[in-house]
This record gives C-alpha cells, structure tokens and sequence, in this order.
C-alpha cells in the first residue's frame, strides 16, 4: 500500500502536485469503465489542446527571447507555474466529484449503467496554454543606474524561541518552542523558522528517525533516494520498519509535499511500531469533507481525530489531502510526545 494513493503511473507526469493525479488513478483503477472512461478521455484531450498551442506560445517566446533572454526565462518560468496551477486545480474539482459518485455508487444510488463524467469534460475546461494566461508581466531588475526605491523594513513579530518568523502570540508558538528545545525539529540557520512551508515527505521521516537515536539501517530500496542523501538512512530505516512504503515500487519522492493524511498514516505505523495503543478511533461522519480520505489512511486519520493528534482544519473539515505545514507539524508532533509517547 502506498502513502500516497495511486502507484500506476500518472495522468500528468511533468506537474509537481503529483498526489491528486496519482489519487484519480488510484479510483479509476477500481472500476476502468465506470469511473475511469472519462477521466481518461478528459485528459488525452486536454493534452491534445497543449500540443495544439504549443506552435503560438513557442512564436511568442522567441520574440521575448529575441527582446530580452532574462525576461524570457521568467515568462517560461511564470508560464509553467500557471498552467501546473490551472490543470491541477481541474484535477482537485475531478476528484472530489468522483469520490462522491463513488461514494453515491456504494450507497445503491447508481445503477451499472451510470457512468462517471467530470464536470470539467461537459464544461469543455481547456488549458488556457498562453503567454496571455500571465496576468502581469514578469518583474524585471531595475536598469543599471536607475536603481528601485529601496522597500522599507517590515515590522518584525515580537520573537519567540529566536526565529524572527515566530511571533509570540502565533498559535504554534508554544510548538515551535517544544520542537526544537527537545531537536525534534530545526530552524534554517537564518533566523526563521519557515512555520508557513509545507513538511516534505523526507523531513517528517528524519524527524522520527531523530527520535529513535539514528540507529543503523540498509541501503534504502528506492531510485530517488540517492545513498549520500541527508535523509537516506531515515527513509531506508522508517520503510524496513514498514513505516512508510514508497509512492511507486520503487520511488519515495522525498520532497514531495507531505499531505494531512499521510502524516496520520505515518504517525500510526509509527505509533504500532513503538508498541503505543493505537485502538482509538472517532468516527468522522461530521467532517464534510470525510469521503477525501483515501481509504488506506481511514483507519489512521480516525486515530490521530480521537487522540487530538490531527483535528479538523475547521469545525467542519479535515482537508486530509491538503499540505502539512511546519507549524502544523511542530503542533502535531509536540502532542504525540505528551500524549502518545508518554
């Protein structure tokens, strides 16, 4: 079972927000026809409206290029950003809705004969593939001589634990403090602590295998964990201990953004690892959003809700696939060192 849902290639390959495709492939796979048919068909056209405007986009970076190649390379840059942007925000409408067809079809409110359709293949949702698409142009470096007004100095937080970035008041203030006064997590080196940036799949390994006194471990089994990688020893270590399972048969993706939910997933295996009781468990029918959760995460994600290790983004809401924050993860883990770890 993977970390992440999916695990039979991807729906598209060159976007980092890989999770959300490798999740649609992940449901399809359970019914091809029914579920998968149009998803699929969706997508060869939408890469077939790429392929089409590839000739125009390719026309008007030549002319920027030809203008400036510094401009040009932050067009190109910008311009891949904002189609990632576009095709995975159609990519995250598409899974929600056939989580609940699916969720419809096991409730006996489908026939056989239903058919799942994207909302975005009716709409006839297309790439806006264009320099067009930019909203502004990028921004350039002022001209040699002509110097931009300096920008004055924001007014920094009070300080807590010595990062400039951590307010006193901020509500993980007391976490980030936790964290790091027991190494479980770092700041940059800088001053900051970044509490805003998304938690990669290879930190949160790192940090439990911290916590476990590095012990010594094989050569880990995946091709994108080179051997002299700063994480290397977690990962071979957490995935010999089945701890965590690669994304492929073969791949980790260490810097991918870890997601609510695999959090949950690691922390639980972690936890049974440990020999901690792990029999708790709410039941998540209140939260709206409680059909996103992948089904291999189910079980977990009930842990970590009874155990207040992982409550809901809102009242009403758990957004498991969303990216775990560092001050999330200084939260989470401050609370299963009192009150799992204890």
């Amino acid at each position: 079972m993977c970390d992440r849902p999916g695990g039979h290639g991807c729906l598209c390959l060159y976007m980092k927000e890989y999770w959300v495709f490798a999740a649609l492939n992940d449901l399809c796979d359970n019914d091809r026809a029914r579920y998968g048919a149009n998803v699929k068909a969706y997508w060869e056209k939408y890469q077939q409206a790429l392929i089409g405007q590839q000739a125009d986009v390719d026309a008007d970076m030549a002319a920027i290029y030809a203008e400036s190649p510094a401009k040009a390379e932050q067009t190109a840059t910008a311009l891949a950003k904002a189609v990632s942007e576009e095709a995975f925000g159609y990519a995250k409408t598409m899974l929600t809705e056939l989580r609940a067809f699916i969720a419809d079809d096991a409730a006996g409110k489908l026939s056989e004969t239903d058919v799942f359709t994207p909302s975005v293949l009716t709409e006839n949702k297309m790439p806006a593939y264009s320099v067009d698409m930019l909203a502004a142009e990028p921004e350039q470096p002022a001209e040699t001589g002509q110097p931009s007004e300096p920008e004055q100095p924001a007014e920094q937080p009070e300080q807590t634990t010595g990062f400039t970035d951590v307010a006193a008041d901020a509500w993980y203030a007391q976490a980030v403090q936790y964290v790091v006064d027991n190494s479980m997590m770092n700041g940059n080196g800088d001053g900051t602590f970044e509490p805003e940036i998304a938690v990669s799949r290879s930190m949160l390994v790192q940090v439990l295998y911290n916590l476990e006194g590095k012990p010594e471990a094989e050569d880990a089994a995946f091709t994108d964990v080179a051997a002299d990688a700063w994480y290397a020893d977690a990962v071979a270590w957490a995935s010999g201990n089945q701890i965590v399972n690669g994304v492929e048969v073969d791949e980790f993706a260490p810097d991918e953004d870890i997601t609510r939910e695999q959090m949950a997933a690691i922390l639980f295996r972690y936890a049974q690892y440990k020999g901690y009781d792990v029999s708790a468990s709410n039941d998540l029918g209140a939260y709206t959003d409680a059909a996103q959760i992948s089904g291999y995460a189910v079980p977990a994600m009930q842990w970590v809700n009874a155990t207040g290790l992982i409550t809901g983004s809102t009242d009403t809401t758990l957004s498991p696939m969303d990216s775990a924050l560092r001050a999330e993860a200084a939260t989470i883990l401050m609370r299963f060192a009192e009150n799992i770890a204890k």
